[in-house]
């Protein structure tokens, strides 16, 4: 099941230290990180990064975010990445090279070409002819 955007907000602030139950997180610190969030994930989709991520635009913290679980962890770091200076708060180097891994990791994940099914259109081969063994010159769409 995939996460809230209140969950993934609040893993990113536990990632620079400020876990919810040491540190009480105010609702504009909230707000603002959504809309971090959200900002974010509107950019990876231009940059052909697409997670399914819930984008409307009255977004609300309860939303459920639709980011695949395989997918969390790259972006809670990098979410941290982006609040980090307003909580004057400095990364370590394994949450900065987390964030890096899963960035570099959802980009090839983008760059390889979806799975198509070839249409009844597409020649199947030279030299196929029908007479022989009923083949058809098509490749046949049919199971």
């Amino acid at each position: 099941m995939s996460k809230t955007k209140r969950q993934i907000i609040l893993l990113a602030f536990n990632e620079l230290g400020l876990a919810s139950y040491e540190y009480d997180l105010t609702a504009g610190e909230l707000q603002s990180a959504l809309q971090k969030l959200d900002d974010m994930m509107a950019e990876w989709e231009i940059r052909n990064i697409f997670l399914s991520y819930n984008l409307s635009s009255s977004s609300n913290l309860n939303d459920v975010s639709n980011i695949p679980s395989s997918c969390n962890q790259a972006v809670y770091t990098n979410l941290a990445k982006r609040i980090a200076p307003s909580q004057g708060k400095i990364l370590s180097n394994e949450t900065k090279e987390a964030a890096s891994r899963g960035l570099k990791m959802l980009q090839a994940r983008a760059s390889s070409p979806p799975q198509m099914s070839l249409g009844s259109y597409v020649v199947s081969g030279a030299g196929n002819r029908s007479s022989v063994l009923n083949q058809r010159p098509f490749l046949s769409t049919e199971s």
